[in-house]
């Protein structure tokens, strides 16, 4: 497999850690039974948590954004398939595969657009943050 392939999949790999990282981070202050175990600390530094809830859940969009997104001047998924389709050792069958996987993650990768690019990424004139999550179908 060519060099940059291995840059484009280290690249990538960095930053589905980052977005898993965030994820897990932001979840921990929002699920229910794990949030029991912290809110009387979170109840006495309220605008931290508040805030550390807010740029982790930001932090995790941008991360997933990143990961689909289709410019070709950056590193993402879509760039990667495409360089792997010039590789002569990489088997079409696992090529296939890969895409299918695409395919399967572009419903959710839409929401992760609609949330990052009209209330967190841009600030959309037209739609309230509210407004935004209902489009993204998502919970705000």
């Amino acid at each position: 497999m060519k060099a940059e392939a291995l840059k484009y999949i280290e690249e990538l790999q960095h930053t589905a850690v980052v977005a898993a990282l965030n994820y897990e981070i932001w979840w921990t202050y929002k699920e229910k039974e794990s949030r029991a175990k912290y809110v009387n600390t979170m109840n006495l530094y309220t605008l931290f948590f508040q805030t550390s809830i807010h740029a982790h859940f930001v932090a995790l969009l941008i991360a997933l954004y990143r990961l689909y997104e289709t410019r070709d001047d950056t590193l993402n998924v879509p760039g990667l398939l495409a360089l792997l389709e010039k590789c002569d050792d990489f088997p079409c069958h696992a090529l296939a595969e890969l895409k299918q996987h695409c395919d399967e993650a572009k419903k959710l990768w839409i929401k992760v657009c609609i949330l990052r690019n009209k209330a967190f990424g841009h600030r959309s004139k037209k739609y309230s943050v509210t407004d935004v999550f209902k489009r993204a179908k998502s919970k705000a």
